[in-house]
């Protein structure tokens, strides 16, 4: 090292001897003593300032040796070959070894007669560092006379130099403070050095060996700077600590400029700032003044005050230190604010505060414009000044409560992009707002709130394309119960009562942000026309959603407030009250136009709270109200609704099922939910009328528990519907119900009770008979049934208990409705004939029934019955056998000698029940009679015996019942199973042959074969599964054929035949729903109706474009024939016209078209493989697919098909 480069020590007047020279290399001594001389005359020149820097104050003999060292050996360059610059001390009681791989340090192996020279610290002003003249006597008191030698080295291998200083006797004090301070080093002391890397000492004093050593090492990269303590020679460190280091590397700049260097501490194992609350030192070779607001560590060659050295002088050097400070701090700022970096949110821990006057303006206005803070939604780095904190009543869940905006949204209306600040600088509330973070404005909050709703569905909009996710829509997304509404609700009625912010409210009453009940959202209110919102409450009393009244979704105080500040108010009484009804009369309406069920309204069981607790009407009917039913249809009041009931007559036990359940769907019942209504608890008001809610219930709604007798709710009064079901479903409760509900019905008997008479009620026997033909089962009557060989003959009444004398009285009342309650004629008359029959008649018989004539009721009964007795005993004394019989002659007469005779009786019934074999010829064939000569078979009529003398017939008493033989029952069944299988590949086959024989009728021959079509046609109807298809209702109220009487015989068809019109068809049926149009549209021949391929007759066209209108109403004429399907079939006169008539293209014709079909069904092959036709609207098909009818004077017929389809 030159002169001019190497620091001087001057050398100073001691009273300590030299040592001995042979204590050193004599090559050393005189060069040594050269360099001394040399830096003690070089100084001496050297006038001291009046404020001198800190570096020049260091070199002042109460600092020590050891920093003024550490500072000389920071300044020299190293021997390249050693990686580590290093200072080591080897301290023992009487001797000092210090060892450096300095190049030029005294002792140096590079530079042997090498002197202390000028330090190389260049950016000192004054390069004062090694130039004070002071010798190592007057930095180390404690040394010998310069007792320097080199030697070999003690630390390492490879160290250039080591010197060794002897201890003095007479300054041990001064050496025991250097031994203190040299285990006081820390890193501190070595942070700041430019090139020395490792301080290691060894002290052994006698009483212990204690070794340390203080190494630092550094990325350039990152400038993150290790420093590593270890103990005796541990390999563990017994401290690490870490610190970023920045410098303005000032030896590359202007002389002039001090070098200044920051270190910001950090937690070696988290990588978090290492903050102490008592700040940090200013350093300028040395620890100075401490100030509180630094979190971090600063070097510079600052300037001191003369009287305070650790005071930091008030001057433009020191000024000017502190501007670069904060520049320095700004720049290591930005490179922590960074991706990943450990540090790109903690850093603000590092922000000096205020007030620090000099550095802390500076720190502020350029982090205000540095992109230094991340945004929330996508992680961008912002200056502080264009983001807005997002306090906690904006947030829901942590989470900002509205979207923030897109960049291209926020130039849109003149902002920088997103502006919320991560939620990772929450900690750092104060330090950002103090580098320029605003908080969240309100017209920033509806800018957002109003690209909220732009977006126009809850999932997926129009913003969709500006980022890779499409944006959800916070407001309409979210249910409506979701807590985040009470967040906003919370948030935005601070908006709404801050009076300076009128404009804003106007702004935001014009957005639709008002959810409603039925799931839109509105604008509190746009324009003055639009109708107003109100609070779903009345006093705590829900109003009923679906009333077209704009009600608001909130059972929230918070959002209650909210939308009272956005304008929504109570919602009056009246105005509810007025929309209840309404909705009531339109569904009326709907119900009254239509013969369908109308389904249940969702909220209807709130219409009758809130009636319950406003209508002013309460003891009497509400005439416009409906009424939710079990089965969740509406049903209005003036048509019978049952309230469920465990009474055993109770119209719920006599015609629901056990699940409840009523299949026909002809009784309906209060829905359970509405009778179970309790008011809402926590309701304040209080109804004025004072009634519990069944009672308030039961008087607008005047309910039933029973069936009534008498259908009223038409214009024609008849036996109710669901009268008549109880007698069918439950006939043994159908006595109890009339005697439970006796007082109601009393009064409607007379008008109906020939309907009541004929109703035909469960016998003992279980038998159904009408009414007006059983026996009340008095004991009376039961004794007097003992004389009976066969007591069943008489019907007694099902009752539900015993007679007794104590009850019967109970049950006279059924007399009225026809109930025989004594024995009278008619019961006298059976016995005499049940007698007879049997053979056991007595003249004592007939003499009893005399007996009991006087206490007969009827006068009529009377002379009846004592005639009959009369001429009873006249001819049971007179005649013993009568049989009748057409003998083979011409001559009609009696005899008495065992053959068989005819005998045209003038009382039948009489003879009958005497026991004489009597039979009514046009109804029962004689099947033991000899038949006239010359007839091979034949059947026995008028015509057959028109040469005899015709007997007389009084034909009372007898019903129009057809004899049916028992081989006809059998071929209906086999008719109803080749039904059942229709359309299938496996139709059974029968012989007819000796089912329907010419031998039991000629004459009822075709009417029988028509009844098994009719049945054939009935069985697949029945299997169509129509919605509104009731077999046993069909079959009593919609089959209009006479026919049908053959039939009886057979279990599945009971009843006697509907007397009604058999030239418009033998079935009707009204399709509501279009399932049997589709089945004749797929199954006819000729085509549908209103198809444009159909063939019509003549051309003609239809008048109306929809030829299916629903409803229809299909009569349905039904032909058969045992032969092929191209056998001929006639029409009569009557039904020729009605084909006509209600043809779609008939002449003249007047009808409503869209509603009425006639149809004919073509039964062929009966018995055989049974198929059928279908020509729906028949007249069209003439000349096409049927052959032109034929007229004559009686019956029009049509012959075979032109094509035949078969089915």
């Amino acid at each position: 090292m030159s002169e001019n480069n190497t620091p001087p020590l001057k050398a100073a007047p001691s009273s300590h001897k030299t040592p001995s020279v042979r204590s050193i290399g004599s090559v050393l001594v005189l060069p040594l003593r050269r360099k001394f001389s040399r830096l003690f005359q070089r100084k001496e020149k050297i006038k001291p300032t009046q404020s001198e820097s800190v570096i020049e104050s260091i070199h002042s003999p109460e600092n020590g040796f050891l920093h003024e060292l550490i500072q000389y050996l920071d300044d020299c360059s190293y021997n390249n070959k050693i990686p580590t610059s290093f200072l080591g001390f080897i301290v023992t009681e009487c001797t000092l070894i210090i060892e450096t791989n300095e190049n030029n340090f005294p002792g140096s192996q590079n530079d042997p007669t090498s002197e202390v020279g000028t330090s190389k610290r260049e950016n000192s002003v004054h390069h004062s560092l090694g130039e004070t003249g002071k010798n190592y006597q007057s930095i180390l008191p404690f040394v010998s006379d310069l007792p320097i030698r080199s030697g070999s080295i003690a630390f390492h291998r490879n160290t250039n130099a080591k010197t060794e200083f002897h201890i003095s006797p007479s300054n041990r004090s001064a050496y025991r403070k250097f031994q203190r301070d040299l285990k006081g080093l820390r890193a501190i002391d070595i942070l700041f050095l430019k090139k020395l890397e490792k301080i290691s000492f060894r002290i052994d004093l006698g009483d212990g060996l204690t070794c340390a050593s203080i190494q630092k090492s550094c990325v350039p990269e990152s400038g993150l700077l290790t420093i590593r303590h270890l103990d005796n020679q541990s390999t563990t460190p017994k401290e690490l600590e870490q610190y970023y280091v920045f410098s303005n590397n000032s030896d590359r700049v202007d002389a002039a400029r001090e070098k200044i260097e920051v270190a910001f501490p950090v937690h070696a194992t988290t990588q978090t700032p290492l903050i102490s609350e008592d700040g940090h030192n200013i350093f300028a070779g040395r620890p100075l003044q401490r100030f509180k607001q630094f979190k971090f560590l600063v070097q510079s060659d600052f300037t001191t005050s003369p009287d305070e050295p650790d005071q930091i002088s008030d001057c433009q050097r020191n000024a000017a230190i502190w501007e670069g400070v904060g520049e320095l701090f700004c720049e290591a700022i930005r490179k922590f604010a960074t991706k990943d970096h450990p540090l790109e949110y903690s850093w603000l821990e590092y922000l000096p505060g205020p007030p620090l006057e000099g550095i802390w303006p500076t720190v502020v206005r350029q982090l205000q414009e540095m992109p230094i803070l991340k945004s929330w939604e996508n992680g961008k780095f912002k200056r502080p000044v264009d983001l807005r904190y997002v306090h906690e009543a904006s947030r829901h869940e942590g989470v900002p409560i509205l979207g923030d905006l897109t960049d291209h949204e926020q130039k849109a209306i003149d902002q920088s992009g997103e502006i919320y600040l991560s939620p990772k600088f929450d900690m750092y509330v104060d330090k950002v707002k103090a580098i320029g973070v605003k908080q969240i404005g309100w017209k920033e909050l509806l800018d957002r709130l109003q690209a909220d709703l732009d977006i126009p569905s809850p999932y997926y909009g129009s913003r969709a394309t500006l980022g890779t996710q499409s944006p959800i829509s916070q407001l309409k997304s979210r249910s409506s119960d979701d807590p985040w509404h009470e967040t906003f609700a919370e948030l935005f009625v601070n908006l709404l009562r801050d009076p300076d912010l009128t404009d804003l409210h106007e702004e935001m009453k014009r957005m639709r942000i008002i959810p409603l009940r039925d799931g839109t959202v509105v604008p509190w209110k746009r324009f003055a026309s639009a109708s107003e919102v109100y609070f779903p409450y009345t006093e705590g009393i829900a109003v009923p959603m679906g009333i077209s009244v704009k009600l608001v979704y909130t059972d929230s105080v918070k959002r209650k407030a909210f939308y009272r500040a956005m304008g929504v108010s109570d919602c009056p009484t009246d105005l509810v009250l007025t929309h209840i009804r309404h909705l009531h009369d339109s569904l009326r309406s709907v119900l009254s136009e239509s013969s369908r069920s109308l389904p249940i309204i969702p909220d209807i069981l709130d219409h009758f709270i809130y009636l319950f607790h406003f209508h002013p009407v309460t003891s009497t009917e509400i005439p416009w109200l409906l009424v939710p039913t079990h089965n969740s249809q509406l049903q209005p009041i003036n048509k019978p609704v049952y309230l469920l009931s465990n009474t055993e007559y109770g119209t719920q036990q006599l015609l629901l099922d056990q699940d409840g359940t009523d299949h026909d769907g002809i009784a309906m019942f209060f829905m359970q939910e509405l009778l179970d209504l309790e008011p809402p608890t926590e309701s304040k008001h209080v109804p004025h009328h004072g009634l519990p809610f069944r009672k308030w219930l039961e008087n607008v709604t005047a309910p039933r528990y029973s069936p009534p007798l008498v259908d009223t709710t038409g214009n024609s009064t008849k036996l109710s519907e669901i009268f008549l079901a109880v007698l069918e479903r439950k006939p043994e409760k159908f006595v109890g119900m009339l005697k439970a509900d006796w007082p109601e019905y009393k009064e409607s008997i007379p008008a109906h009770l020939s309907e009541l008479q004929q109703l035909k009620v469960l016998s003992e026997t279980g038998q159904r008979v009408e009414l007006r033909s059983t026996y009340l089962p008095t004991p009376q009557i039961r004794e007097q049934l003992k004389r009976f060989k066969n007591p069943s003959l008489i019907s007694l009444l099902k009752l539900p208990l015993d007679l007794d004398e104590s009850n019967r009285d109970e049950w006279m009342f059924l007399k009225e409705v026809g109930v025989r309650t004594e024995p009278d004629g008619d019961f006298y008359r059976l016995f005499l004939a049940e007698m007879g029959r049997t053979g056991a008649l007595r003249e004592l018989d007939v003499a009893w029934v005399q007996s009991k004539l006087p206490g007969l009721e009827s006068a009529e009964d009377r002379q009846s019955l004592q005639s009959y007795t009369e001429r009873i005993l006249l001819k049971h004394n007179s005649v013993k056998h009568v049989f009748g019989q057409r003998a083979s002659e011409k001559v009609s007469t009696f005899a008495l000698d065992g053959s068989m005779k005819s005998w045209p009786s003038q009382f039948p019934n009489a003879t009958g029940s005497e026991g004489v074999k009597t039979t009514p010829l046009l109804h029962y064939p004689i099947k033991n009679a000899f038949t006239p000569e010359g007839r091979d078979s034949g059947w026995p009529s008028y015509e057959s015996w028109n040469e005899c003398s015709e007997p007389k017939f009084s034909w009372t008493g007898y019903d129009n019942k057809a004899w049916t033989p028992a081989e006809y029952c059998v071929l209906i069944d086999q008719v109803r199973q080749s039904a059942r299988t229709a359309g299938t590949t496996s139709r059974q086959s029968y012989n007819r042959t000796g089912s329907l024989s010419a031998r039991y009728s000629r004459s009822n021959y075709g009417v029988m074969i028509g009844a098994l079509g009719e049945a054939y046609v009935l069985e697949i109807l029945s299997g169509l599964n129509l919605p509104t298809f009731s077999r046993t209702h069909f079959m009593r109220n919609n089959w209009y054929s006479f026919g049908r009487r053959f039939l009886e015989a057979h279990d599945d068809f009971p009843g006697k035949p509907y007397p009604g019109i058999e030239s418009k068809g033998k079935f009707q049926y009204i399709d509501h729903d279009g399932t049997l149009t589709s089945y004749f549209k797929e199954k006819c021949v000729g085509g549908f109706p209103g198809d444009s391929s159909t063939p019509r007759k003549g051309g003609a066209t239809s008048g109306t474009g929809d030829e299916t209108q629903l409803p229809i109403t299909y009569w349905i004429e039904i032909k058969c024939t045992t032969s092929s399907s191209s056998t001929a079939f006639n029409l009569d006169q009557a039904q020729y016209s009605w084909m006509e008539k209600t043809s779609l293209y008939g002449y003249g014709s007047t009808r409503d078209k869209s509603r009425t079909l006639y149809v004919i069904l073509h039964v062929y092959n009966l018995g055989t493989q049974i198929g059928m036709n279908i020509f729906v609207d028949p007249w069209r098909l003439q000349g096409t697919i049927l052959d032109t009818f034929r007229t004559d004077r009686y019956s029009k017929w049509g012959s075979k098909l032109r094509t035949s389809t078969g089915w």
